[in-house]
């Protein structure tokens, strides 16, 4: 029996595309708890199951030589449908995968218990299972453990998640400031951003340009060495503090009124601001809620935005709070 799609579907699905991990390489973090999860239910296979639109990808397996399935027959798929543990003792007994290939066919599949991946967001993307080809169960102690190794799996993927944001970041950050020292003003190279972020990039570039006069004149370190990133970094932080209130202000507004064009826009915005600073300041958790608050609306799922919105408050609040201690660091000259 295929199983029916989550009600939030497509919600799912874009936070599932958000981790980048389909057809990734093997992560040997999580090839080691999939592995302990066989050992500790003592079941020849195991797999990490991420529901894609069509398959079911398998991000790490023991015992199993295929890659993927189609979603049709995946028991995963139907794994997704509730928030806890599914056990299917014995398939050919359940008439939900009495007539599934995986148990007529030659992988004669009996035994499956699986537990959904969600994400903090609230999105299963995919599930932590373990089979046999003999019907049989899961004691107390072997369930609560599957359930422990499957937040696990979560949080090696939003620590992965995570720091492929922070590089990103890093990277943007840097290559504004080399942009800069080559005399290229990109300040308004993209029209879609608003007024707020220009000023903040148009900052960066300003003091980047600056810096690289001096550095020419012998007065200071090149663009490039930590002092200037810093002095940069710091004064973006002002302009970002005096902007990002007006902006967050321009989002709840628009959410509140259900303009969803306005909400993508405010969101766009907020995240390109948020972009230039590095996740020692809390910066990545805030663009992560943000991108997701612009992925709803791009989605048209006002309720989740509606949601969602609020939710940003102490986030960004955070990040101002920190952005402001670098703004008022002892020592540092104000603009």
């Amino acid at each position: 029996m295929k199983a029916e799609l989550p009600p939030n579907e497509a919600a799912r699905l874009a936070a599932l595309e958000g981790f980048q991990i389909l057809d990734t390489a093997p992560d040997p973090a999580i090839d080691e708890i999939t592995r302990l999860a066989a050992q500790i239910c003592g079941t020849p296979m195991a797999l990490v199951s991420l529901v894609d639109r069509d398959r079911q990808w398998f991000l790490s397996r023991i015992g199993i030589d295929v890659p993927a399935t189609s979603r049709d027959i995946a028991f995963c798929a139907h794994t997704l449908l509730q928030p806890n543990l599914l056990v299917v003792s014995d398939a050919t007994q359940d008439p939900r995968f009495s007539d599934n290939p995986l148990v007529t066919g030659g992988s004669s599949f009996r035994f499956y218990a699986g537990m959904p991946l969600i994400t903090r967001s609230g999105h299963a993307i995919g599930c932590l299972c373990v089979l046999d080809t003999q019907p049989r169960g899961l004691t107390p102690g072997q369930q609560q453990t599957l359930g422990l190794l499957a937040r696990q799996v979560v949080v090696q993927l939003e620590h992965r998640e995570a720091t492929r944001r922070l590089q990103d970041n890093e990277e943007r950050f840097r290559a504004i400031a080399e942009t800069a020292a080559d005399g290229m003003d990109n300040a308004n190279a993209a029209p879609h951003f608003s007024a707020e972020v220009s000023a903040v990039l148009g900052r960066v570039l300003e003091l980047a340009r600056r810096d690289t006069r001096s550095a020419a004149s012998g007065k200071t370190s090149s663009p490039d060495s930590p002092d200037v990133m810093d002095a940069i970094l710091a004064e973006t932080a002002e302009i970002f503090c005096e902007t990002a209130p007006a902006l967050h202000h321009k989002l709840r507004s628009a959410a509140a009124a259900g303009n969803l064009e306005a909400v993508q826009f405010a969101a766009h915005s907020l995240k390109g601001a948020i972009a230039v600073f590095p996740d020692n300041h809390g910066a990545a958790e805030c663009h992560r809620r943000v991108q997701e608050i612009e992925e709803f609306a791009a989605l048209e799922l006002l309720e989740q935005v509606q949601i969602l919105v609020p939710q940003l408050d102490p986030f960004l609040g955070l990040l101002l709070h920190n952005l402001d201690a670098l703004v008022h660091a002892p020592g540092r000259a104000r603009r």
